[in-house]
């Protein structure tokens, strides 16, 4: 995108603990699994449009995220998200940035392009 200069891409699984008395360690069973990833840029008026609406709906929304490029066969991971924040920063001494969070709603899927 013209607007994104940095991606973060999550995918985490949530863990519970089954320790009993008498253990050295902590066990624990695996659980569900989640994605979420975040992405930054110079702000501008249109990505702002755009943001600020995802953030106020609740409705969720496509995502494609293909970290090595668009190419064929190159890994592409999908799904739907929702927006968690938007911020806007705005230093004194430098140039106005934004920064979004998106939450996966169900699952994420790995494919290629």
């Amino acid at each position: 995108s013209a607007y994104v200069s940095d991606t973060s891409d999550k995918l985490a699984r949530d863990t519970h603990d089954t320790t009993v008395y008498g253990k050295s360690y902590k066990t624990f069973i695996a659980g569900l699994l989640s994605g979420s990833f975040s992405l930054s840029g110079k702000w501008d008026a249109t990505i702002d449009v755009i943001l600020d609406a995802a953030l106020r709906s609740s409705v969720t929304k496509s995502f494609a995220f293909s970290p090595a490029g668009t190419a064929g066969g190159a890994v592409k991971y999908s799904g739907e998200v929702w927006c968690k924040s938007y911020d806007i920063k705005a230093p004194v001494n430098n140039v106005v940035e934004w920064s979004a969070e998106f939450e996966s709603s169900d699952t994420i899927t790995k494919g290629t392009n």
